[in-house]
């Protein structure tokens, strides 16, 4: 919460009178279009991570609050970010447009993101089967690690994630969709 409050300008505080008596949160955030500036220590995370700005993400997640707060925070590193709420969508989403990296949860109704990745690989080199994947989810032991790496997933993120884990995974993601690039030229 912090991480996305501060991205946005913002600023969250917390209170309580002691054990047993319940805790106040608070943030706030600018009204006046402040929140589109960043904070200096994210724009120096920013500025660290170049790969990452201008990279078009597709985010794959049933639960709009989790799609919603990804989307946020990549947006707030600069990348361009297209949501979806199903595996099927995905798909669709992978056929209409290129993007450089995908998000994606694994416990999605009626297809979830290890049948989602084996599809992708299925595809043509041109459709996307090479896209770099992580799979952010609340499957997060050691076997299901392992098993989103076999299904095709790049890697593999336990939620609740840590944001600058997340961003330093895509950014090490940006810089091999950049070889890529480079290497096809």
């Amino acid at each position: 919460v912090r991480h996305l409050v501060e991205a946005h300008g913002g600023s969250v505080s917390a209170a309580s009178d002691g054990p047993g008596l319940g805790a106040v949160f608070m943030f706030r955030l600018p009204l006046d279009g402040a929140g589109r500036r960043l904070l200096p220590a994210v724009a120096g995370k920013r500025a660290a991570l170049p790969g990452i700005a201008g990279l078009r993400v597709l985010i794959a997640d049933d639960d709009a609050d989790a799609r919603e707060v990804l989307r946020m925070l990549l947006e707030a590193y600069g990348s361009e970010v297209v949501t979806v709420a199903s595996a099927t969508e995905a798909l669709a989403g992978l056929a209409a447009n290129a993007f450089d990296a995908l998000i994606a949860d694994i416990g999605m109704p009626h297809q979830d993101g290890y049948s989602l990745m084996r599809s992708i690989r299925q595809l043509p080199l041109e459709a996307g089967a090479r896209i770099p994947s992580i799979a952010v989810t609340a499957y997060a032991s050691l076997r299901e690690r392992d098993d989103a790496i076999a299904a095709g997933f790049t890697a593999h993120l336990g939620k609740p994630f840590d944001p600058d884990k997340l961003i330093e995974t895509l950014a090490a993601l940006a810089g091999s969709v950049a070889r890529d690039r480079q290497s096809a030229s």
